[in-house]
């Protein structure tokens, strides 16, 4: 047993010195303070405030494999810093040209978008990483990339769930589709529970569009958008309905104009505004910096729906900061 463990840290001690040229790390932090003026029945009205701190750290064992651990830190203001929610950052990643493999628990940020009717934003709030594979494919006209999330692993006390999805983006002259799909998967925990049926919440929006950003600075999609739901051994259902968008970006300044109407579409991650037989979403935003370093956005928008509206303001800060290391 002694020689194993003595083999398994010569082995390691091995592998880092021949990497020791090529470690590298990274600080990212992402502030949010989002307060939603609701009062209807479709969302509840809430301010979240608070900021992820991502200390990570790795290294190369060739050019294309990469090991990478560290933390990531959620503070949201008001509260003791006994209520820091702390998530583990540990993952290999394979890079080489146009694929881009991930397995393991990996930051969600800038790695993963959807539009709010499938998944809403505050996801990326209070769930920083992602624990499972994602694996993206770029291409002459665009990228597709497939992924799954374990959200809950089964024990006696909890339920089994998880994400999963294809996502991704093709691009011809001013001719653009777009494609975002996944499903939510939730079954019983390791007690046998008649009470508890397994649950399928699938959700999909099929976006074609017309790109003039370097002419006219705007952009227009339409498209299809469907949901799935299914608890065992109740018939499933199905909803479907019209989703439409018009985006305005011109330097600093972004206009973002989306609309839903059809059947609604209860999706368990989703923005439950689409549970509206009409929605509609007026975003003004405005960006002071914008660069792969730093960003800081200031966003006012407007929810149209039942011939009602409500408001919504959000500020977000994030900035990013990396390097090599040498050891000598």
């Amino acid at each position: 047993m002694k020689k194993s463990i003595l083999l398994i840290l010569l082995s390691f001690s091995s592998l880092l010195l021949s990497a020791q040229n090529a470690l590298y790390w990274e600080v990212q932090n992402n502030n949010f303070i989002d307060n939603r003026e609701y009062y209807n029945d479709y969302n509840t009205g809430q301010t979240m405030l608070g900021s992820h701190l991502s200390l990570t750290t790795g290294f190369s064992i060739d050019s294309v494999h990469f090991i990478n651990f560290g933390l990531d830190f959620l503070y949201e203001y008001g509260t003791s810093s006994q209520y820091i929610k702390t998530s583990p950052i540990i993952y290999y990643n394979y890079k080489k040209r146009n694929i881009d493999f991930l397995m393991g628990a990996f930051p969600r940020l800038n790695r993963l978008a959807y539009p709010d009717i499938l998944i809403t934003d505050t996801i990326a709030y209070y769930r920083a990483t992602i624990e499972g594979a994602m694996l993206n494919v770029k291409y002459k006209y665009g990228e597709q990339n497939i992924w799954i999330d374990w959200t809950s692993r089964q024990s006696e006390t909890t339920n089994e769930s998880f994400m999963a999805g294809s996502s991704g983006k093709f691009k011809y002259n001013y001719l653009v589709f777009e494609n975002y799909m996944y499903m939510y998967h939730q079954s019983t925990t390791s007690v046998k529970d008649t009470s508890f049926h397994i649950k399928e919440n699938r959700g999909a929006l099929f976006l074609f569009g017309l790109d003039f950003t370097d002419k006219l600075y705007s952009r227009f999609y339409i498209g299809p958008a469907l949901s799935y739901n299914k608890t065992v051994p109740e018939e499933y259902v199905l909803s479907k309905g019209f989703y439409a968008k018009y985006e305005f970006e011109y330097k600093f300044y972004q206009l973002r104009l989306t609309h839903y109407s059809g059947d609604k579409m209860n999706l368990i991650n989703g923005d439950h505004f689409y549970n509206a037989p009409n929605y509609t979403r007026f975003d003004n935003e405005i960006s002071f910096f914008n660069t792969k370093s730093i960003r800081l956005q200031l966003q006012f928008s407007v929810h149209f729906f039942d011939n009602e509206y409500d408001f919504s303001q959000r500020l977000l800060l994030y900035y990013k900061i990396n390097g090599n290391r040498k050891i000598k």
